[in-house]
């Protein structure tokens, strides 16, 4: 039976970002050789280019960004491929144990 791991739970972006290696915007998207659609997100239609790119480039695993399901008021950000609530995927090179951070979005102008 295999061993589960504990999952490391957040509480700030910066640290979760730092602690899983998240690939910002500033990357150097050209030589990492996979160019984000939208800063540093890749939409969920490039889910296998992004399992191709990693399965070639083991250094870099795929993070998902999910919405909370009904809970419009916050997004999750899990250092895994997940399909429910998915918004967007993006790369990382640091560690690949389990994590998890959910934080609330940015309230809205009205």
């Amino acid at each position: 039976m295999e061993k589960q791991t504990e999952t490391q739970l957040f509480e700030t972006f910066e640290e979760f970002a730092k602690f899983v290696g998240l690939l910002g915007e500033n990357a150097d998207w050209e030589s990492i050789g996979i160019i984000p659609d939208n800063g540093s997100y890749f939409s969920t239609d490039r889910l296998q280019e992004l399992r191709d790119f990693v399965s070639k480039n083991p250094e870099y695993h795929i993070v998902t960004l999910t919405s909370d399901g009904d809970d419009d008021n916050s997004t999750t950000f899990d250092n895994t491929i997940r399909f429910v609530n998915r918004i967007e995927y993006c790369l990382a090179n640091g560690s690949k144990e389990n994590a998890f951070l959910s934080e609330p979005s940015e309230p809205s102008e009205e």
